[in-house]
């Protein structure tokens, strides 16, 4: 079973807006749907860090964007491996998440925040256990049937609130 990131994007994306965040960067995988709906969506205008899926990853995305000339209000990080990296570089810069920018993660990955930050990430996800209990039901039912006919499944999409994320902060 595939999942598609795009309804969650778009969730993070909406929500966002909703507190006024008008420059959102993006950040994750080139091969990745971040980088796929950056390319073909409106918010090409706004800025995409490239960078691996890892937390060190998301430390050095964190180097980068604080020599940008504008910092971007919010990040969609890809995964909440790159957003503990970005939200643990930038505390250490004494610039403080949420307070100086948001950071929200599609909720790929390990969650570390619980226990190495006195914030959690704002997510937007799939419920995973619901996505692993369907494939392995598929699985099962394709061994024992023979069962060839392609599957199209999208769960349902939801926000859990980790702290994150605050009103834009004009600058």
């Amino acid at each position: 079973v595939l999942m598609d990131a795009e309804k969650p994007l778009r969730g993070a994306w909406a929500y966002l807006r909703e507190l006024g965040h008008s420059r959102i960067a993006l950040v994750g995988s080139r091969r990745g749907v971040l980088f796929r709906y950056h390319q073909e969506t409106r918010c090409g205008e706004d800025p995409f860090f490239p960078c691996g899926l890892s937390m060190s990853d998301g430390f050095g995305v964190a180097e980068a964007l604080l020599r940008e000339p504008e910092i971007p209000t919010a990040l969609i990080c890809e995964n909440n491996s790159i957003a503990c990296g970005v939200i643990q570089a930038l505390g250490e810069r004494h610039f403080p998440v949420p307070e100086e920018l948001s950071v929200l993660s599609l909720g790929g990955g390990l969650n570390c925040t619980q226990v190495a930050f006195p914030t959690g990430i704002t997510t937007f996800s799939y419920n995973k256990g619901e996505i692993a209990y369907l494939a392995v039901d598929l699985l099962i039912d394709r061994i024992r049937h023979c069962h060839l006919s392609p599957v199209i499944y999208e769960p349902e999409c939801r926000m859990v609130e980790g702290g994150s994320c605050a009103p834009a902060k004009r600058r």
